[in-house]
C-alpha cells in the first residue's frame, strides 16, 4: 500500500485491511505475493461493513 488507503477505508483501526476467511483464493494470492517477495499490488475494497472495523479485500491483484 504505498498510496495508503483508498478513500472508502478511511478511520479503518491501524490502517488494517481484512480478508474474510471464506475467500481462500484472495488469501492465497495475497500469501504467495508475500513469500515470493514481491509486495506490491492493487487491493480492491468494499469499505467497511456498517461503517465499522476494518476495511474489506474483495480482490487483490500483485504486481509482477
Amino acid at each position: 500500500m504505498d498510496t495508503g488507503l483508498p478513500d472508502n477505508c478511511k478511520d479503518t483501526p491501524y490502517g488494517w485491511m481484512l480478508i474474510k476467511q471464506e475467500h481462500t483464493a484472495i488469501i492465497s494470492t495475497v500469501l504467495a505475493a508475500w513469500a515470493s517477495d514481491n509486495k506490491s499490488g492493487t487491493a480492491y475494497t468494499s469499505g467497511r461493513s456498517g461503517g465499522t472495523g476494518y476495511c474489506i479485500v474483495n480482490q487483490f491483484n500483485p504486481v509482477n
